[in-house]
């Protein structure tokens, strides 16, 4: 459960049978330009120019991005990102 403009919520832990309280991860600027220019449907080349930063650049910054997310890939952040209202 999610409280608008709130970087809480909670989350029913099915293996212990209780709600838990979590905390939604910060972005980043930089993080949240890079999700919103994937969301768009860019590559990392062309956010790359967008931003004017190193491709390489771009791609750490994902890394960070999903492991801040705990995802795998830019769908899942995407989501993420959608469905806690990170953007």
């Amino acid at each position: 459960m999610h409280c608008r403009g709130k970087s809480e919520y909670w989350e029913y832990d099915l293996d212990f049978h209780r709600w838990e309280k979590r905390t939604t991860p910060m972005l980043n600027e930089t993080e949240k330009e890079i999700l919103t220019l994937s969301m768009q449907g860019l590559t990392i080349t062309t956010i790359a120019e967008r931003i004017h930063r190193a491709v390489d650049s771009v791609k750490s910054a994902r890394r960070r991005l999903f492991e801040k997310l705990e995802v795998n890939n830019i769908s899942e952040a995407i989501s993420y990102a959608t469905n806690y209202k990170l953007l």
